[in-house]
Formats: C-alpha cells, structure tokens, sequence
C-alpha cells in the first residue's frame, strides 16, 4: 500500500478531527488499530479498514483484515458494514461471488453483516472493499502500551496474507516456480489470516498488541514503538517464515517483512509472562515466538541479522512490494 506520510498525518489530518467528545478515550493515533468509545462503562471498539490489493480474495480479506483490528483491543468483532464499489465491467456474479466469501467470514467469526451500500463506478479498475466493525467489551488493549522490560510476542508466520494474494492474483507469473502442490499450499494460507484468536487468547496478559498489514511486521513494529515512545530490538532470526513464502516472494522479489501480514499478531508481555502466554496460545494450536526486547530510546526499531544491525526511525511509511506490483500490473495492462 502506498500511503501518506506519518509526518503528514500528524500535522495535518490529526488536527481536523470536529468537537472533542469526552466519551472517546482512544482515538486517531498513529498505529493504534481502532477507535475505542465509553459508553454505560463498557468501551465500544470502532474500525475501518480498505482492502484494495487483492480481487479474487476480496470478500475473505474485507472481513477478516477489518476484525482483526477490533480483535487488537482485546475485544471480539461483532457487527460489519461493508461498501463495495467495483467496476462498471463487473457482473452481478461477481458480487455474488464476493459475498460468499464475506458470508463464510463471518460465520466464521460469528457475527453478523449488518448494513453497507454496493455501487459500481468507472473511477474503479478492480473492486474496492471498505469496511467497518464495532465491538464491545469491559476493557480494552492499545497498541501504545508497550513498557520498557516487556518482550515482543509474534503469532503465526510473516507474511502470510501476501503469500496468498500471490499465489491466487499473480498465478500466471509463478507458473514456472510452484507445484501444484506448492499452490494449494500457498493459496490455502489465506484461511490463516484471522488473529482473533490468538489477541482475545492474548488480551490477558498483553500490553499491547498491533495487526501488521501494509508494511508488514517490520512496519507494524514501528508502529507499535512510535506509539509507544520506545525502542525495540528484534533478532531477525526469530521471526517465523514459512518456505512456501520465502519461494512465492523470491519469485517478486519482495521481503517478508515488509509485505502484507495480516495472520500474525505482535503482542507486547511482561517478560515474566511471555511463557504463560506461549504456553496458552500453542494449547490453542496457535504458534508463538518472542521476536524482540523494549527498551527505553529513542523510538524506532533495531534489526538484528547475520550481517549486522539496521536500525529504522523517523517516518514511517514502509512501501508495500504487493501493492506496488497490483499498481504496476493495472498500469501495464498485465493480469
């Protein structure tokens, strides 16, 4: 994805936000994943999210990278609206097509489609999925919460979401690089993208927690250390990628860590309490792995590798390779 600066948003759009309303106790915030509203003593989590970088996942992904940003605050997803806004090409088999998907999301999530609007439009070269979430709860988690001492717990496996947009949109370009095998695999991982689970398993012990998309977990750390006004140090080594991932982003060219993530969670612990977590997670068949340290600095990440130490502050917009490549495949006139 490529998105406005950091920088700018902070200086421009954070200012512009109408009346203050002394029921909203988190709201825009560079990193932090939803808006949390006080009402009758319990907090309402609110969220919106596009999904713009996948067409024949759509309906899946509209659902599932929106829940997981209520999920973050450590409350379970509930209500959706959606808006669809597709090309002016697009059959009424193509909407059909998109809400099975977004139906058998939520089945999965058990919640429930509650309004939305459906349009097509010639500003539109491939449908566009933008939807919102509300959920409910007695307490909530931010994503600028980590404290010095805690450690970085990571769910699952790194780029996750674009290895499966990758295998099921750009199928034609890794023909000569996968097995059939190797395909199902890969396209298959998109049922792993939901980290409801593992934030609602996770709320009891995190400090903070971060849904890493665009960007990918490099970003989503950054994000979770501006936030916060600390410093992280991750040992690149530790963070888990799959081989059918590492061979699908070979074939682009593109790194892990900075591609789309949706499936992972980063969760900030105690360090006294990271095993407990673990323990807790991998009962719910749920891989984890401590990735980093917080310490006090200044905000920013520290990477880690074989090679050596990459250290990245400062703004954070980290290009996202899958989304430049849906950018450049439209402007080329490629499938």
């Amino acid at each position: 994805m490529v998105k406005f600066s950091n920088t700018f948003i902070e200086r421009e759009i954070l200012t512009m936000l109408g009346v203050r309303d002394n029921s909203v106790v988190l709201g825009p915030g560079i990193g932090e994943d939803a808006a949390v509203i006080r009402i009758n003593g319990s907090y309402m989590a609110v969220h919106t999210d596009p999904v713009t970088g996948s067409s024949n996942l759509l309906g899946w992904l509209a659902v599932h990278v929106a829940a997981n940003d209520i999920a973050t605050r450590g409350v379970r997803p509930r209500w959706f609206l959606l808006a669809l806004i597709l090309p002016v090409d697009s059959s009424e088999n193509d909407v059909v097509r998109i809400m099975r998907q977004v139906n058998d999301a939520l089945i999965e999530l058990n919640a429930s489609l509650v309004g939305g609007h459906t349009e097509k439009s010639d500003t539109v070269t491939r449908p566009i999925a933008v939807t919102t979430v509300i959920g409910v709860g007695d307490r909530f988690i931010r994503t600028g919460g980590l404290r010095s001492g805690d450690v970085v717990v990571m769910t699952k496996y790194a780029a996750l979401e674009a290895t499966a947009v990758l295998a099921s949109d750009f199928k034609d370009k890794l023909m000569s690089v996968l097995s059939e095998e190797e395909f199902k695999e890969a396209e298959g991982l998109y049922k792993m993208v939901s980290v409801v689970n593992d934030a609602l398993t996770a709320a009891e012990y995190a400090t903070s927690m971060h849904d890493p998309t665009e960007g990918g977990v490099l970003q989503g750390l950054l994000e979770m250390a501006y936030s916060s006004g600390k410093l992280i140090i991750v040992d690149e080594d530790n963070i888990p990628v799959l081989p059918i991932t590492k061979k699908v982003l070979d074939a682009f060219n593109l790194n892990p860590l900075t591609v789309l993530s949706s499936g992972s969670l980063l969760i900030g612990v105690k360090e006294n309490e990271a095993g407990k977590l673990i323990e807790k997670l991998r009962e719910m068949r749920i891989n984890a792995s401590i990735i980093g340290r917080v310490i006090d600095g200044e905000p920013g990440v520290v990477v880690k590798s074989r090679s050596g130490e990459r250290y990245f502050k400062g703004d954070l917009t980290i290009p996202d390779g899958v989304m430049e490549m849906w950018l450049g495949s439209n402007i080329k006139g490629d499938s």
